[in-house]
């Protein structure tokens, strides 16, 4: 009830004043509760009152809007170092309950480590929004990543003859698959399945002992009696009588199993994180 305002002719008491002017202070003070901000400078007039109340109010949202932020982004790096922790932990327990050697157990723990900290490329099945598409569009999607197999004379004559077959029979017959480094595609002996082209990233091929290093040298470049064929213009598979040779971008493997039955001489691996074209040949 004492509250006073200055006047022009006088002080005036609050309860006398406008009520424009009773409510921008009531108002003033509320945010101010609301917001913990103090106020070094008071305002005169009820313009200056409202212009603190827009500048309270956006810095209010300003602040809240950085504290959540930094608070989601702390509790997904917690959620996901606790699932790596307990992978880890996980990991362990099995590594000891099975009493396994220490230098097995260190090189497991070792790559499951490395492993853990690299991002995974997604696969188009994870991806729930390319169900949205229309089937002609993820038809070409699905063609731009195979754009490797257009390097191949054989599907550069099909291309030019329907492309669109070509497009259909890739979207049903080629997989599109993210292997991780010294990831293991196929070991010697073992019956082939599926032929692959490689998109991203570099492979090892190693010829098992069993191999014949006659027919190596007496078969055609493309076969060499490894099943690795270079078919991009700039790669090179000089080399193919050494027990290992680098598989490339543009290179196929296994190529022979599209047309006939096909047994592995060698084993294939991966040298660092690729991208791979698979053919099914039970589709093929």
């Amino acid at each position: 009830d004492g509250a006073a305002v200055e006047a022009p002719g006088g002080r005036l008491a609050f309860t006398d004043s406008s009520h424009a002017y009773q409510y921008s202070v009531c108002l003033l003070w509320a945010y101010g509760q609301i917001t913990l901000s103090t106020i070094g400078t008071m305002p005169s007039n009820t313009a200056e009152r409202l212009m603190f109340i827009v500048a309270m109010v956006m810095g209010f949202f300003f602040g809240t809007t950085i504290v959540s932020s930094l608070s989601a982004a702390l509790i997904d790096t917690h959620i996901v170092h606790k699932e790596k922790t307990l992978k880890i932990r996980t990991l362990h327990k099995f590594l000891s309950d099975n009493r396994l050697d220490r230098d097995i157990a260190l090189t497991v723990t070792k790559q499951v480590q490395q492993r853990l900290t690299i991002q995974e490329k997604l696969h188009a099945s994870e991806v729930p929004a390319l169900s949205l598409l229309s089937h002609a569009l993820r038809l070409q999607l699905h063609w731009e990543m195979c754009v490797s197999l257009r390097a191949h004379p054989m599907f550069r004559v099909w291309i030019g003859i329907n492309e669109t077959c070509i497009q259909r029979l890739c979207f049903e017959v080629v997989a599109v698959s993210h292997v991780r480094g010294k990831d293991e595609l196929f070991s010697a002996g073992a019956e082939s399945v599926a032929a692959y082209v490689v998109s991203q990233g570099r492979l090892s091929y190693s010829r098992d002992a069993f191999g014949d290093p006659e027919a190596s040298r007496t078969a055609s470049v493309p076969l060499a009696g490894t099943g690795i064929t270079g078919w991009s213009g700039g790669s090179s598979l000089a080399g193919l009588e050494a027990e290992t040779v680098e598989v490339d971008i543009g290179d196929w493997v296994s190529e022979a199993a599209l047309w006939v039955e096909w047994i592995h001489v060698g084993t294939l691996e991966s040298v660092e994180p690729c991208t791979l074209l698979i053919f099914d040949v039970k589709q093929v």
